[in-house]
């Protein structure tokens, strides 16, 4: 449909989704239905990681084109309700971005639209997408990643009526009494009872034909195939792409990027794979993706500088983004060793450490590598300069005794100024 225009209602098999061609245009169509109207962006964001990248990124966008907005974070549904009731005059909000949530929920109901010229722009993460959002008729718009595992059930109306407990509902439960009673008639048969003869004579005073009969029966299984394919669709959840990674493709289109929104595109995707939201092989794609989008955004930035007199000095490295072979170890930067391969699941789990018995492999592992226990056991950042160097080759070397055989993965991390790095 043409983003730029009104958009028409949709056929039940039509898709609200959003390709990633059609990003620019429809923050375009918020920005300018907030100027024709003199309203603000009202966004939703959960409280994640990945939803607090994706709002920045979003918010600079706001900020960069002059667009007035209100964020709301938010735990749960229910302070989403909350927001939208507080609203003085939710008439004047004509376009709602939610991040990292109401992709599941039907939004249409959550926020209270009825007859509203709102339209809900839904960047989220989280699979299955509810169906009513898919199909509403162009007033939910969800950013599509092409990560959706097979096609969308098409909702039928007069089923779900059914399932709704309208008129057709009672149609659908005389169907069922039918099929309860047929085992009795036919057990009334071989006993010689009348019970079958009653029946029939019942269907012909309320004017019932056998077609109807039929008809019913026809519905009844329409129905059965239809809950099992809506069943089937909802069955297990999954993620697709980061919602930061979507809105830094989103700032790519608009022309509005720099090291911090991609820095935030990194951080959403890194949030997912440390909480085992996509697996490795996902992963891989997407830090290729973001690789690729560093060398494209830093350029060759040079690491030194000559001054007049022929002296080699460092460049400074503000905000500097590098790939890295980042340990699987928790908040390393911000730990000491031990606890940092204590707490990290990776480790945990190949050492088994959640038992008292195996908690001292930790320290065998340690000694091992030949790191004394009061040297792992200070902050990282203090450690021995020589040790924190012949970590990774100790680890290679000494890891696979342990099961450690896969003890880095391929990441980023950010300079500021010439010691900090995230």
């Amino acid at each position: 449909s043409d983003l730029n225009g009104k958009t028409p209602p949709l056929a039940a098999s039509s898709t609200m989704l959003l390709p990633n061609r059609l990003y620019a245009d429809a923050y375009h169509k918020i920005t300018e239905s907030a100027r024709q109207s003199s309203s603000s962006v009202l966004v939703f964001a959960a409280d994640d990681v990945d939803s607090v990248a994706a709002c920045r990124i979003f918010v600079q966008m706001l900020q960069t084109d002059h667009i007035p907005y209100e964020v709301h974070p938010v735990r749960g549904y229910g302070d989403i309700r909350a927001a939208i009731g507080q609203q003085p005059d939710q008439d004047e909000v004509r376009s709602v971005v939610m991040i990292n949530c109401g992709g599941t929920e039907n939004v249409r109901e959550l926020l209270a639209m009825r007859d509203s010229e709102r339209t809900v722009y839904i960047v989220d993460s989280h699979r299955p997408y509810n169906l009513y959002n898919v199909y509403a008729p162009g007033e939910v718009l969800l950013f599509d990643d092409g990560s959706q595992r097979e096609d969308f059930p098409v909702l039928d109306e007069e089923l779900e009526r059914i399932e709704d407990g309208s008129e057709s509902s009672d149609y659908y439960s005389d169907s069922a009494s039918e099929d309860e009673s047929e085992p009795e008639r036919s057990e009334a048969a071989v006993s010689g009872a009348s019970d079958g003869d009653t029946a029939e004579q019942n269907r012909a005073q309320s004017g019932e034909t056998r077609a109807d009969r039929r008809a019913r029966r026809r519905l009844r299984e329409r129905k059965r195939k239809y809950q099992a394919e809506i069943d089937s669709y909802y069955s297990g959840t999954y993620y697709g792409t980061s919602a930061a990674g979507l809105m830094f493709e989103l700032a790519s289109q608009c022309n509005i990027e720099d090291k911090d929104l991609l820095w935030m595109g990194i951080l959403g995707l890194t949030d997912q794979y440390i909480h085992e939201r996509i697996d490795s092989e996902r992963y891989a794609v997407y830090v290729q993706h973001f690789y690729n989008e560093v060398r494209r955004v830093t350029g060759d930035e040079p690491r030194s500088m000559v001054t007049e007199d022929g002296t080699e000095i460092p460049a400074g490295e503000e905000n500097r983004i590098m790939f890295e072979k980042e340990y699987r170890f928790m908040l390393l930067r911000h730990w000491t060793l031990y606890d940092s391969m204590f707490h990290s699941s990776y480790v945990a789990s190949r050492l088994g450490l959640w038992k008292q018995t195996t908690r001292k492999r930790l320290q065998t592992f340690l000694a091992k590598m030949g790191l004394p226990l009061q040297e792992c056991t200070q902050k990282f950042s203090f450690m021995g300069s020589e040790l924190k160097n012949q970590l990774r080759e100790k680890i290679v070397e000494y890891g696979p005794e342990f099961g450690i055989t896969e003890p880095f993965y391929d990441s980023f991390y950010k300079q500021h100024g010439y010691s900090t790095q995230f």
